[in-house]
């Protein structure tokens, strides 16, 4: 887990100086490992592209920032990659899963349907997994919500 972000100010020896820049809802410890940010650039603009070819859709496996629940302008982790056929710029609904309630009559368990609750865009992937941008919610998004590409009333 990520807890701060740094620049190096200065390195003599094998003493390196820190200045930290961000922080992540936790302190830096005592024998709290450091490593080389990826040097990654952005692109400072991004065109949606067509997810409808990604049939299996994905699930949110990771909130940054946060314990468990995102909201909108919040980032997320996919366990879907490049492998799975996301690309940067796609947009996801977001759909959250139904309740899991008794039958009145029967007592057997029904799931209700699952409801969407909001959309995100991709903005970076890797083999595996992707990052994305939560561009609207309606409630909050938890891990385990599903993805799946938009679906377009006619």
């Amino acid at each position: 887990q990520q807890v701060a972000s740094g620049i190096a100010i200065s390195s003599e020896k094998d003493i390196t100086t820190l200045e930290l820049t961000d922080s992540y809802n936790s302190e830096v410890r005592r024998g709290d490992r450091v490593m080389p940010e990826e040097e990654a650039t952005l692109p400072t603009l991004f065109y949606p592209v067509d997810a409808t070819q990604v049939t299996d859709g994905g699930k949110i496996i990771r909130v940054m920032g946060s314990i468990g629940t995102a909201a909108k302008n919040s980032v997320v982790t996919l366990d879907r990659g490049t492998a799975q056929g996301i690309q940067v710029g796609q947009v996801f609904d977001i759909t959250q899963q139904g309740e899991t309630i008794r039958d009145p009559k029967t007592k057997e368990p029904i799931q209700l349907p699952g409801q969407q609750i909001g959309s995100l865009m991709v903005f970076r992937t890797f083999d595996q997994l992707s990052y994305a941008y939560v561009l609207e919610s309606d409630l909050p998004v938890k891990v385990g919500s599903s993805i799946q590409p938009p679906r377009f009333n006619d």
